[in-house]
């Protein structure tokens, strides 16, 4: 029987890929159909590998924002990089594992999107910051809610104004936020 290591960089140079997962072995195939020796050798010498993979450094390494993840983050990063670094795809393990976290952290992204739609149905009105305006802003329900906003200082927008620029090219909408905003009117 070869050293473990030795086996390792064998079936690394035909292009079959391990990964440590907890307990369990990732296997990346080369080809659709899996060599029947190979994966047999890594059944059976399970325990050896993963240890050698482990200490070796070839495990997965955890992203920086790991710690700040959830667990269903963490495993959807896990399944992500598996993925990407399948046969299919066939992306560096480097690589797979920023292009995730770049997936991970976009929906992240969208959770504050949904508290904000959230928080708008709930309280009549939402704070947002907004990238055309380069500011921030207030979208309000009605002139009722308006009245009571925490911060008077911040520009308003009700909903029907929002409507009204829904139709308008980007350019044009900024303009007409723009203006509202100096001329401290209503559009409609």
């Amino acid at each position: 029987m070869i050293p473990v290591q030795e086996f390792l960089e064998q079936i690394e140079a035909r292009g079959v890929r391990l990964r440590v997962n907890g307990e369990s072995i990732r296997v990346g195939w080369p080809e659709k159909t899996p060599d029947p020796e190979i994966r047999q050798t890594i059944i059976e010498r399970k325990p050896e590998i993963i240890e050698a993979l482990s200490s070796a450094g070839k495990e997965s390494r955890k992203p920086d924002a790991w710690d700040r993840m959830t667990d269903a983050e963490r495993e959807a990063f896990e399944e992500y990089v598996e993925i990407m670094t399948s046969p299919k795809f066939n992306l560096p393990l480097d690589q797979a594992e920023r292009e995730t976290m770049r997936l991970v952290l976009r929906a992240k992204q969208a959770l504050p999107a949904r508290q904000a739609a959230e928080d708008y149905r709930r309280f009549g009105y939402v704070k947002i910051f907004s990238t055309v305006l380069k500011r921030a802003v207030y979208f309000v329900k009605d002139e009722q809610v308006a009245k009571n906003l925490p911060d008077q200082s911040l520009s308003v927008f009700m909903e029907n104004e929002i409507r009204t620029c829904k139709g308008l090219c980007p350019e044009e909408a900024k303009l007409l936020l723009e203006a509202k905003i100096i001329l401290n009117g209503t559009i409609g």
